[in-house]
């Protein structure tokens, strides 16, 4: 603020020595009658000295007065968030009224950068390196490359534990399937899938169990739903023959995300749409084959849903187990 200060004294010290200059050039006696001995010359003397004095207030409110009642809009209406874009500060100035201008003009651009972040935030919209073309801005920048981060970091553990309380979610729901299913073994199966169908949303499930026939195993196909309506198909494939033979033969997964056009429609209301995905999971217990989980669908199954399938295959292995010990 030494700049303005210097202007201020500059001012008054003008008016002093105005007024001082007549004590200098002329003594108290010739000063009290001059009045009086010329008038006109006093009432000129008198004018300039107005004239000066004017001349100093308007020059005071035009460099001072004005700029700091200017800057005082301009940080109000920064803060009630009504400022326009074409409100501009001189920031041309080499005072300290200056560089308070432009760090203002530098602190609306740093609030605008971050309401439009924040608005992209809200639209779900990525941002973008506005902010580097800002010149000061590094550690704005810096502050809302923190916030992106932070941002991903609770989104991705948000996801995390949504789909952990969905896993046990279904991991109950299963269990009180099992627990309530203790009739025929068609029935139980037939209640797995659909159970499985409202869970995953997957369109179309079956499964197939491993039978005896003669001297072979094969896998037939004991139930099946598309679009939470029961199917009834027969199919049946050897061990290794087809997807589900050889999913069961070499007891893993098979997950095929891009099946060819036209390789199998599923029916609903709304017409046929394509297979674009098949998902395969063995049932094994003690390294036996029991049979095979068979999901289609005309999107993606997602990860999560893919982890949830196999826990399911790994969970029922030994109650399938157990009931086609008893026959049932």
């Amino acid at each position: 603020m030494k700049f303005i200060y210097k202007q201020i004294i500059a001012f008054v010290i003008l008016i002093f020595l105005l007024f001082g200059s007549l004590f200098v050039i002329f003594d108290k006696q010739t000063i009290l009658q001059f009045p009086a001995n010329n008038t006109s010359s006093f009432i000129i003397f008198c004018a300039i000295c107005l004239s000066l004095l004017l001349l100093s207030i308007f020059l005071f409110q035009r460099r001072i007065t004005r700029p700091l009642n200017q800057l005082t809009t301009f940080i109000q209406r920064l803060t009630d968030e009504n400022l326009p874009e074409n409100f501009k500060l001189d920031n041309l100035r080499k005072d300290e009224i200056g560089k308070l201008n432009k760090q203002a003009t530098q602190l609306a651009v740093h609030m605008r950068l971050f309401d439009q972040y924040l608005k992209r935030v809200e639209k779900g919209t990525s941002w973008t390196d506005e902010a580097n073309h800002v010149p000061g801005s590094e550690k704005l920048h810096f502050i809302l490359f923190q916030i992106k981060e932070k941002e991903a970091l609770i989104s991705r553990l948000r996801k995390e534990n949504s789909t952990a309380l969905w896993h046990q979610e279904g991991a109950t729901r299963l269990y009180t399937l099992l627990q309530k299913s203790t009739g025929d073994f068609d029935q139980f199966l037939n209640d797995l899938v659909l159970f499985l169908s409202e869970y995953t949303s997957v369109p179309q499930i079956g499964i197939f169990i491993t039978e005896e026939s003669g001297n072979k195993k094969i896998l037939r196909l004991r139930a099946c739903r598309a679009y939470d309506k029961k199917k009834e198909i027969e199919s049946i494939y050897e061990i290794g023959e087809g997807l589900p033979g050889r999913a069961a033969y070499e007891q893993k997964d098979i997950h095929i995300k891009d099946l060819p056009e036209g390789y199998s429609y599923l029916t609903s209301g709304l017409g046929e749409e394509s297979i674009t995905q098949i998902l395969l999971v063995p049932i094994v217990y003690n390294k036996h084959s029991l049979g095979v989980f068979e999901f289609m669908s005309p999107k993606e199954i997602e990860p999560h849903t893919v982890s949830f399938l196999k826990a399911v295959a790994d969970r029922i292995s030994s109650e399938i187990f157990i009931r086609k010990l008893q026959k049932i």
